[in-house]
C-alpha cells in the first residue's frame, strides 16, 4: 500500500503544472546582475544607471525605489510645488494658495508649518509655557515630576490628552519666526539633585542600538524634547529664553528622543515634548523619567562570563 501511495505521489508531483517551476524563471534567478551594466536585475538591484541611482544600485539620498528599477525624486512640498522638485526636496517656486511664500522659503504671513512640507492658517490662539501650566483639565501628575530617590523611574501615559498649539523658543525643530509646535511642557524636579534621563516611547539598551544599526531598520517616534531654565507666558516669538538643550532622536536609526538633564535640588527645568515643524499629536506619547548615577550608565551593557577573556600572567 505504501509503495502504490508513493508512485501515485510521484506521478501528481511530475504532472502538476502549479508544481513546476518555468526553466526561464529559473535561468533568471541563477543569473548574477552585474551593476554598472545598464541592465536592471530585480534580485539585487534596485535601480541601474538610471537617474538618482548610485554606483553600488541602490537609489541614492532623496529617492526611493518604485519597485521597477527607476529612482524617484522625493517632494516634501507635493502638489504645491509648481513644476516639480528640481532636486529632492528642493522647490523654487510654490503655489500662492499653498500657504508658502512665492519661492518656497517659509510660510507664508498669517500661516504656520503643518509638518514640514506643509503650511496652514495661523489658529487663533497659541499657548504659552505658563499658560500649559494655568490650562484646567490636564490631572498635575502629567505636568509636573518629581524625582524622590535614586534609581527610580516615573512614567507617564495618559490617552486622550489635548495638546493645543504651543510656542516654543528654544526648539531648533521649528522655523525660528514662527516656533508653533503641539506638545506639552513637563516641569522636572528633584529633591535630592542629579541626574535624570527623559525619553519617550521606552529605554533602548545599548544593544538594541546596536542591533538597529546592524539592521539598518529605522525604528522609534518622531518627537523631540527641548530643555529650557524658565517657563514664560504669552506668544511673543521675542521674548528672551534661557534654553538649555535639544533632542531627536537616539542614533540614526533610533528616531525616538533622549535626554540627560541635571537638576540641583532647588531648580526646575522645563522640557517640552513636541512633534516637530507643527505635526499634529494623534496619540498620547508616553514618557519616561529614570534618576541616574552618572551620565554614562544611560548606555549600560550587561556582559556574560563567557563574553569576557581572561588572560594570566606569571
Amino acid at each position: 500500500m505504501r509503495i502504490i501511495l508513493l508512485i501515485l505521489l510521484s506521478l501528481f508531483i511530475t504532472l502538476s503544472p502549479s508544481l513546476i517551476i518555468p526553466s526561464s524563471t529559473l535561468d533568471e534567478f541563477k543569473q548574477t546582475g552585474s551593476c554598472g551594466d545598464g541592465i536592471w536585475d530585480s534580485f539585487s538591484e534596485e535601480c541601474d544607471g538610471n537617474d538618482g541611482c548610485t554606483n553600488l544600485c541602490y537609489c541614492n539620498n532623496g529617492y526611493i525605489s518604485d519597485g521597477k528599477g527607476n529612482c524617484t525624486m522625493q517632494c516634501m512640498y507635493g502638489n504645491s510645488c509648481i513644476g516639480g522638485c528640481t532636486t529632492p526636496d528642493v522647490c523654487i517656486s510654490c503655489s500662492s494658495s499653498s500657504g508658502f511664500t512665492d519661492d518656497c522659503s517659509n510660510c507664508k504671513e498669517g500661516y504656520i508649518y503643518n509638518t514640514i512640507g506643509g503650511c496652514r492658517p495661523l489658529p487663533n490662539r497659541i499657548w504659552g509655557c505658563q499658560e500649559w501650566f494655568e490650562m484646567k483639565g490636564t490631572p498635575d501628575e502629567y505636568r509636573n515630576v518629581t524625582m524622590t530617590s535614586e534609581h527610580q523611574t516615573i512614567i507617564l501615559d495618559a490617552p486622550g490628552m489635548y495638546f493645543p498649539i504651543q510656542i516654543n523658543r528654544c526648539t531648533p525643530y521649528a522655523s525660528q519666526d514662527k516656533p508653533y509646535v503641539y506638545g506639552a511642557w513637563i516641569a522636572l524636579r528633584s529633591t535630592i539633585g542629579g541626574w535624570i534621563v527623559a525619553e519617550t516611547d521606552k529605554h533602548y539598551t545599548s544593544e538594541e542600538i546596536e542591533f538597529a544599526e546592524q539592521q539598518k531598520k529605522v525604528i522609534g517616534n518622531d518627537f523631540a524634547i527641548s530643555e529650557q531654565k524658565n517657563c514664560a507666558s504669552g506668544n511673543s516669538v521675542s521674548h528672551h529664553n534661557y534654553c538649555l538643550d535639544s533632542n531627536n532622536d537616539i542614533s540614526a536609526y533610533i528616531h525616538s528622543p533622549r535626554m540627560v538633564v541635571y537638576v540641583n535640588s532647588d531648580e526646575v527645568r522645563y522640557l517640552h515634548i513636541h512633534l516637530p515643524y507643527g505635526q499634529i499629536i494623534s496619540n498620547w506619547f508616553k514618557m519616561l523619567f529614570t534618576s541616574i548615577a552618572h551620565p554614562c550608565s544611560t548606555y549600560y551593557k550587561q556582559l556574560n562570563w563567557n563574553e569576557l577573556s581572561i588572560t594570566i600572567y606569571f
